[in-house]
């Protein structure tokens, strides 16, 4: 991850472009504040966004999405340091069509 960081750091970028990181919310895995805080500290030097993704369930997992209320405290962390930071919308969990969710489809079904 360091490696990683380092060479985002590096990478040139076009004026008004910006390294975008993915990151799915876990209810009581990756969600606390301590984790906003660490998640700052490491993408807050870079020219950067950060997505916020609610963990899609599926029947065979044991994780749960992050509450709406956290997630919002979860962003104010980030953007209080001036992180970019936009809440992405599920779109399709109620039929099972969300991200991360097919591959409960596909194991029910064969496909």
């Amino acid at each position: 991850l360091a490696e990683l960081l380092r060479t985002c750091g590096k990478y040139p970028l076009p004026n008004r472009k910006r390294i975008t990181f993915q990151y799915i919310l876990i209810d009581g895995v990756n969600d606390s504040l301590a984790d906003a805080k660490r998640l700052r500290g490491l993408v807050g030097s870079l020219k950067s966004q950060v997505n916020l993704i609610q963990f899609n369930p599926y029947a065979e997992s044991d994780f749960r999405p992050t509450p709406e209320e956290r997630i919002r405290e979860f962003q104010k962390v980030l953007l209080d340091g001036k992180i970019p930071t936009i809440l992405r919308k599920h779109r399709g969990r109620d039929i099972l069509a969300a991200c991360g969710q097919l591959k409960d489809i596909e194991s029910h079904t064969g496909v």
